[in-house]
């Protein structure tokens, strides 16, 4: 069957595993489509800000899924209002402009749940390796990327009246 084959099938790729490859898989393929249309000279900030709203809901879902009880019900609200924020944002500011604020509060979130869930792995009774598990290594790339992304986001909302060298050097560090 299909399933045989399939990896998001498997034991393991459920729960939070499972929610993060497909965050994976729906990144690129929206950047591969952004970037096909900024090769064509087309706006993609309507692919971009979606991209950020589906990314909010996929990782506050692999979140909820790594959390119990009172945690899990802290992710799924704040995930909420700033899914919400997000929305509003985009009417207020228009779907064809850079989405910074929705993009801004986004780190924030993520931020706060990579924090959270590391407390949660110190506070583990059994203390298995943390090399040996695979939501460690994800919650370590996300606090990496949205730690940065929120010194990165934060600063580009302020520097758009700055030169285009400074802007261009600003932004392209999001793309490392």
């Amino acid at each position: 069957t299909i399933c045989d084959l399939a990896i998001v099938c498997r034991k393991e790729m459920r729960g939070v595993l499972a929610v993060f490859f497909w965050y994976v898989l729906l990144s690129a393929i929206l950047t591969i489509i952004s970037y096909g249309l900024w090769l064509n000279q087309k706006n993609n900030l309507l692919v971009i800000n979606f991209n950020t709203l589906a990314e909010l809901v996929l990782l506050t879902t692999m979140f909820a899924f790594a959390f119990e009880k009172i945690i899990r019900w802290f992710v799924i609200v704040s995930g909420s209002a700033a899914l919400i924020f997000g929305i509003f944002n985009l009417d207020i500011q228009g779907i064809y402009q850079f989405n910074g604020h929705t993009k801004a509060v986004e780190s924030v979130i993520v931020f706060l749940f990579t924090v959270l869930y590391f407390r949660k792995l110190l506070l583990l009774p059994d203390k298995q390796p943390l090399r040996t598990l695979p939501m460690f290594w994800i919650n370590s790339g996300l606090l990496i990327y949205f730690a940065a992304g929120l010194f990165l986001f934060a600063l580009g909302n302020s520097v758009i009246n700055m030169p285009n060298a400074v802007s261009r050097l600003i932004w392209s560090m999001d793309m490392l």
